[in-house]
């Protein structure tokens, strides 16, 4: 949906953009007492075109960033492990972090790599049914190390097992579970 909105909106600035152009230079062919008039007019278009694409693409981001920020639990459900993803990089973007997506293979343990000031964290996204084990606690440490971050946590839309608790404890993982989403990221 998200990029269907913003194509939609990248054809209509295009067309505008192409429909000013071809009237400069309709006055400049036609119209030639106008010449000055119409390469202001062209000039004037194309800047004020620039702007509003600008300001379409913000604009499109910050729907895109509340249409996932607003999510409810059940949808996050439904959602794939990508956009799950998105929606923690959305959270994270809106806590001021500078956030990359690793692939989606070969991560080292890490979906997400944040930073803010000097900090990295390092974020394991689990979109899961079931109960989130020790494996995760085992591959977000690792990333933290592969990466040299500061900190780490795993992020679910479920729970995780006791054994994960105590995996975390030991090495000082954060755990975020779907109370927490609810508490910190909708909140």
């Amino acid at each position: 949906m998200r990029n269907k909105v913003k194509l939609l909106f990248e054809y209509i600035i295009v067309i505008l953009l192409i429909s000013t152009v071809i009237e400069g230079i309709y006055l400049i062919l036609v119209r030639k007492h106008v010449f000055s008039h119409a390469k202001l007019s062209v000039v004037i278009s194309i800047i004020c075109s620039a702007i509003l694409m600008l300001f379409a693409n913000r604009f499109i981001k910050y729907l895109s960033n509340v249409r996932y920020l607003k999510s409810s639990l059940s949808k996050i459900d439904k959602m794939s492990g990508e956009e799950f993803e998105i929606y923690l990089m959305k959270y994270f973007e809106k806590m001021k972090y500078r956030v990359e997506l690793t692939p989606l293979s070969n991560d080292y343990g890490a979906d997400l790599i944040c930073r803010k000031n000097d900090e990295v964290l390092v974020v394991q996204a689990k979109r899961y049914e079931g109960k989130v084990g020790n494996a995760a606690i085992q591959q977000v440490v690792a990333a933290r190390d592969y990466y040299e971050a500061d900190s780490c946590m795993v992020v679910t839309n479920s729970y995780f097992t006791k054994n994960a608790y105590s995996l975390a404890e030991a090495n000082d993982v954060l755990l975020w579970d779907r109370d927490d989403i609810e508490k910190n990221i909708k909140g």
